[in-house]
């Protein structure tokens, strides 16, 4: 990139919060340099919330301007024109970049830009300072900015800053530093920038922390590659953006392979994430379909000892949910209520299903027709029955994983390790779990699946 040829817009935005996907941008400012000629632009918007921080800049204003400010929508255009093409500079600028991102689509608007962010620049450039905010910036370089925290001030700031690293360090190390910028994450604003680097390019699971918590776990086939493409803006997804700002760190834990960090995620999401982790108040349940019955479905325990021999459909944690996501299925695809043991309050039952419709033994047609499309319909939901005789583990590199009847009961080194994982509790029966393993176990080769079997308890004597 030659600098002299590029267009700059130095950008501030000022924000109802820090959260993009629910916050709002209020104003933006932002200074475009082309061919050394500078211009402004700046804009106060209307997110219309209350949200504290808004209501503290547009208190400023009389109601009747307040009332009249712009959407972002109505700016949405003229902005994009100042911005495309150019070099998208802001300080912290996955800050600035991704509530801008969030605004135009909430326009319908794509937008993408090459981005720099001038905290990392300054970083690079100054590393033996301590601080590299805005405000610490303009004091230590002598800059005039006597307005803070409003965008066009702050843009301003900006490119003052800019002009300053250039009468510094001179335009070759500058593009040098760019360059090598450009080629890395854009990292939050709180986390070490030091944190990437130290991560092995080895299979695992990670953490995101952040305000003393646990915020994300995920699973990489590559760490540092999984991580460095998260933080890169071009790839930032929607829900990325919203952990964004919250990020200080990031902690993680290797593994030997795919499904090794796979199921360690599957673990370790349940136990720091309270979102993640399943309030159990019974058995997981699934439902039967019991041909004679009425009703005709049945809901019965995954987490009994033995693989269920009959057909199961679907796994819930309450008997509640597994009713209503069985009526949601039944609108979906016009079941027969009264058959389900779900009847509608406002329709007749079905008379082909009612119990006193038996007799002998003998189904009516229209009964048998009922049944047959509930099968059908259920069957997305089917749990496959477990493939194999009794435990098995599978060998992968170092690793043995410990598995049965669907359950992952944890990776070891060798058979005695995998004795004493067969020996101790068995774990519930968990939808995540189960759908890594159905996934992968068909492919998994021969060789590297090593049969087990339960430790058989010694007989109590009698007393």
């Amino acid at each position: 990139m030659v600098l002299a040829a590029k267009r700059l817009a130095f950008v501030d935005t000022e924000t109802t919060g820090l959260d993009p996907a629910r916050d709002r941008v209020i104003e933006i400012g932002v200074v475009t340099v082309d061919s050394g000629r500078a211009e402004e632009w700046t804009t106060l918007i209307n997110p219309r919330t209350t949200r504290a921080r808004a209501s503290r800049l547009l208190h400023e204003l009389d109601p009747e301007r307040a009332r009249s400010l712009p959407r972002f929508g109505e700016v949405a255009d003229s902005l994009r024109q100042r911005l495309e093409g150019a070099l998208f500079i802001a300080h912290n600028a996955r800050f600035d970049y991704t509530f801008l991102r969030a605004e135009f689509e909430r326009a319908g608007i794509h937008f993408e830009a090459d981005v720099l962010c001038s905290v990392m620049l300054s970083r690079k450039l100054y590393g033996r300072d301590a601080r590299h905010d805005l405000g610490s910036l303009v004091e230590r370089h002598g800059l005039d900015s006597d307005v803070r925290h409003r965008a066009l001030p702050d843009a301003r700031a900006l490119y003052a800053l800019w002009r300053t690293f250039e009468r510094d360090h001179g335009r070759e190390r500058l593009e040098n530093a760019i360059g090598d910028l450009r080629a890395a994450p854009v990292l939050p604003a709180r986390l070490d920038t030091a944190l990437i680097d130290r991560l092995p390019e080895k299979p695992g699971v990670y953490v995101l922390h952040g305000d003393g918590k646990a915020l994300h776990v995920g699973w990489a086939a590559n760490l540092r590659l999984q991580l460095t493409n998260r933080f890169r803006l071009d790839r930032i997804s929607g829900k990325a953006l919203a952990l964004a700002g919250a990020i200080e760190d990031i902690t993680w834990s290797e593994a030997r392979g795919n499904m090794g960090a796979q199921l360690q995620r599957a673990v370790l999401a349940k136990s720091v994430l309270p979102s993640s982790a399943r309030a159990r108040v019974g058995d997981t349940l699934s439902w039967t379909v019991r041909c004679q019955g009425n009703p005709a479905l049945a809901l019965v325990s995954l987490d009994r000892e033995a693989s269920p021999v009959e057909p199961v459909f679907g796994a819930f944690p309450t008997a509640r949910k597994a009713r209503n996501a069985l009526a949601r299925l039944a609108d979906r695809h016009g079941l027969c209520r009264t058959l389900l043991g779900i009847p509608a309050a406002d329709s007749e039952p079905c008379t082909a299903c009612l119990p006193e419709a038996v007799t002998d033994g003998n189904r009516t047609r229209d009964r048998l027709k009922h049944l047959t499309r509930a099968y059908v319909a259920l069957l997305p939901w089917k749990i496959e029955p477990w493939p194999y005789r009794g435990p098995v583990a599978v060998r992968e590199r170092d690793d043995l994983h410990v598995l049965e009847n669907w359950r992952y009961l944890g990776t070891g080194r060798d058979m005695t390790d995998a004795a004493s994982m067969l020996s101790g509790r068995r774990p519930p029966f968990d939808r995540e779990i189960y759908s890594i393993l159905v996934a992968k176990l068909p492919r998994i080769a021969r060789r590297r699946l090593l049969p087990l079997s339960r430790p058989v308890a010694p007989e109590l004597e009698p007393a």
